[in-house]
């Protein structure tokens, strides 16, 4: 028995950014053509290989949709994803007549600034708000004409995200920690004299690797070119410095014991933290494909935005020294139709989630009126009794913590030494400094010498 091919799906039901993606799996999967080369013809005959996007919009409608040449997509979607985002900016832009102005992207900013509480506003706090603005337009008697940027079109048109938050002034983003800048990773060629200076003699690649690990030294690796063209081109630097140039390695019973650490690397050198294994993001992956809707397609900057809600979940950067975002999702989609169908899924119970994040499975804890769903306020937690309204509330985020009072009538928040912010979602944003949080998992009260957020306390089965 044949089964039928998935209908194909409207380009307007899919973001561009998610529409360049599917551009590129699609021709990756194409096989025989070049993938930045392909023809719209190679590339609607693919869509049927995808197991990521099987239902995919014909060459034609995407281009129709986004009013852009396929030579124009092509380039777009082989582009790294920081560049990719903020050229797409500038050519969605340019197709709707440049109706995005530095005025109005000010007049933007300030307004979903306001609506949320905050004097700042990180991406996906703007993201999030945006979604939010849309939806209720949309629903509006004479809705669906709201025209608001993406954070890729404002940072295109003001150079950055930070310039155009100073442009609607509004506060910049707080620095994340206090550490001093990392240093870039060194040269092979750079690390052979550096360990020169210090041992007088020429290492082998296994003492040279040895010593940058045991002195905490970053090293950058060309797996394209070969050791001895590193020896080579390190020897001629120094003959033509006029430095002594040493024949070769020591006999072996001459040698030093490079795994000792002796103080040869720098202020602000550091090398990356230890990979973490690729069981574990597989893990992550499956939890976060696990919880996406019914024909909701996952992609990597909403994985970005669901991790930034889960204690400990690592971002997608970590994908990168297992095979990328593509390969390590292909795995976890193969993972969960495994678990699915030996019944080791975990049961869907995602965590409350009261900041309506879109693309979230939401689950609400009923109110004491009458057991209807309905959203929890912290009006409800006093009625209830698991709140008193001198209570202090406290929050914590990578190692500071914050304390604030609040009014259970109008909800507003008054952070020590902060301000005050319309919600608890609002108020933890700021001082997460942005991305996605909610109020009642950043907030919590003590009890009994511990602090219990207020999602468990409102539900503590």
């Amino acid at each position: 028995m044949t089964t039928a091919a998935p209908q194909s799906q409207s380009a307007s039901a899919f973001e561009p950014l998610v529409l360049l993606q599917m551009v590129c799996d699609i021709a990756e999967t194409g096989g025989g053509v070049s993938p930045e080369r392909i023809s719209t013809r190679a590339w609607d005959q693919a869509r049927s290989l995808s197991e990521t996007f099987p239902d995919a919009p014909s060459a034609r409608r995407i281009c129709e949709h986004l009013d852009l040449s396929w030579e124009k997509l092509r380039e777009l979607a082989f582009l790294p994803s920081a560049a990719q985002r903020i050229a797409l900016g500038k050519a969605l832009n340019e197709r709707q007549g440049s109706w995005l102005t530095p005025e109005y992207s000010d007049y933007v900013l300030a307004l979903v600034a306001r609506r949320v509480g905050v004097r700042t506003l990180s991406p996906s706090a703007y993201r999030v708000e945006r979604a939010r603005m849309l939806a209720a337009d949309r629903r509006s008697v004479h809705g669906g004409g709201l025209r608001l940027p993406t954070e890729d079109q404002i940072a295109a048109v003001a150079g950055s995200w930070d310039r155009a938050l100073g442009h609607a002034g509004l506060s910049p983003r707080p620095a994340r920690g206090h550490q001093p800048p990392r240093q870039r990773p060194l040269s092979i060629v750079e690390a052979l004299e550096r360990c020169y200076e210090h041992y007088e003699t020429e290492p082998t690649s296994v003492e040279l690797h040895a010593f940058a690990k045991a002195n905490g030294i970053p090293l950058s690796r060309d797996r394209t070119r070969t050791w001895a063209s590193y020896i080579t081109e390190w020897k001629d630097g120094r003959r033509a410095a006029g430095l002594p140039v040493p024949d070769g390695p020591p006999p072996r019973h001459l040698r030093w014991d490079y795994t000792q650490n002796i103080g040869a690397g720098r202020p602000g050198e550091q090398r990356r933290r230890r990979d973490q294994p690729r069981d574990d993001l597989i893990d992550w992956l499956v939890r976060y494909l696990d919880q996406l809707r019914p024909r909701q397609h996952s992609t990597e900057r909403g994985y970005n935005d669901w991790a930034a809600g889960q204690t400990g979940a690592p971002s997608s950067s970590a994908f990168d020294n297992h095979g990328g975002w593509a390969a390590l999702r292909s795995d976890a989609q193969a993972e969960l139709r495994r678990r699915r169908l030996t019944g080791a899924a975990e049961p869907r119970t995602p965590p409350i989630n009261l900041s309506d994040m879109p693309g979230q499975r939401r689950r609400r804890p009923p109110t004491s009126l009458g057991g209807r769903q309905a959203k929890a306020t912290l009006g409800d937690f006093v009625a209830a009794g698991r709140l008193r309204g001198d209570e202090t509330l406290i929050g914590s985020y990578k190692g500071r913590s914050w304390r604030a009072a609040f009014d259970s009538q109008t909800g507003v928040v008054r952070v020590q030494g902060e301000g005050e912010f319309a919600s608890l979602t609002g108020a933890a944003v700021h001082c997460q400094g942005g991305g996605a949080v909610s109020g009642f998992a950043f907030w919590g009260v003590e009890r009994d010498g511990r602090v219990i957020k207020l999602a468990k306390l409102w539900n503590p089965n």
